[in-house]
């Protein structure tokens, strides 16, 4: 899986991950002649928002799909492993902060679509 592009975002009290990544499927063909691959790339997107109030805080994964995003699953707020209230944080933000969901999502997408 590579990543496209990840970028970090905030409001006034949130800050939210979205991060666009390109699976590349493959599947192996073969007959008495030949064999080949056929690559089928998907593009996911993985979007963690950290909230103030923890239950407006979400995990979920889309998947590009007839020219739109399509939600595949996601992970409710009391599950996510990303502290809510990182906008309050002293710290600087980093993809860190929210990579065990980005993980977990990723996987659970996989095991989904493919």
């Amino acid at each position: 899986m590579k990543i496209i592009r990840a970028e970090i975002g905030g409001g006034k009290q949130s800050i939210t991950y979205t991060g666009i990544f390109e699976h590349d499927k493959v599947t192996k063909t073969s007959n008495k002649i030949s064999s080949k691959e056929i690559h089928d790339k998907s593009k996911i997107r993985i979007t963690v928002k950290s909230d103030s109030y923890d239950f407006q805080s979400y995990a979920r994964s889309t998947i590009w799909q007839d020219n739109h995003w399509n939600h595949v699953t996601g992970i409710d707020y009391s599950n996510m492993n990303t502290a809510y209230g990182l906008a309050y944080v002293k710290h600087t933000i980093s993809p860190v902060d929210f990579q065990n969901d980005v993980d977990q999502l990723i996987k659970q997408t996989l095991e989904i679509i493919d």
